[in-house]
């Protein structure tokens, strides 16, 4: 049909992306209201040298997909905006910006509260879609779920889709 997601922002959270990617390189949502490298929250968000994107696992501006057991989410990136620069096209819109909120830190963990705070972000810097495919095993407390339920509500009242894998671990 044509659409290619030109002008629009998607928020992916998941281990982050690779940066230097060929077909992704291109395809990130970057902060011009920030500074690369400075040291300076210069768009005052609260996240210093959030150029492209943020790590909320660890705490920094390298969204980087460096985790252990990283590759996932620029696997998934891909899927998203993959445009084709190394040879073929692989996402379902190569037009849109993927904003990278990396969620697990240096070890792999990844916390409910690092989640949360990504879609947040993704919200307020001006995603339309949010992508995620994460898992947790185990059981959950029942007011976990129900967080989980009121921002998922919320991001939809704000006008955005919000979209999380299917099977990956009780996520």
């Amino acid at each position: 049909l044509g659409y290619t997601g030109q002008g629009i922002i998607v928020g992916h959270i998941d281990s982050g992306v690779y940066l230097t990617h060929p077909d992704l390189a291109n395809q990130l949502a970057i902060n011009l209201d920030e500074i690369p490298n400075n040291g300076v929250d210069d768009d005052a968000n609260g996240y210093i040298d959030d150029y492209r994107g943020w790590d909320f696992g660890d705490g920094d501006s390298n969204a980087n997909d460096d985790a252990a057991g990283a590759g996932h989410g620029t696997h998934t990136a891909g899927t998203v905006a993959g445009d084709g620069t190394n040879g073929t096209q692989t996402g379902v819109a190569p037009g849109a910006k993927i904003l990278a909120c990396k969620v697990a830190n240096s070890a792999g963990d990844m916390t409910f509260g690092s989640i949360w705070e990504a879609q947040q972000y993704c919200l307020e810097n001006g995603a339309r879609i949010i992508t995620m495919s994460l898992g947790a095993p185990g059981e959950f407390p029942a007011s976990y779920m129900r967080t989980e339920r009121v921002i998922a509500n919320n991001l939809r009242g704000a006008g955005i889709a919000f979209f999380n894998s299917a099977g990956n671990e009780n996520y």
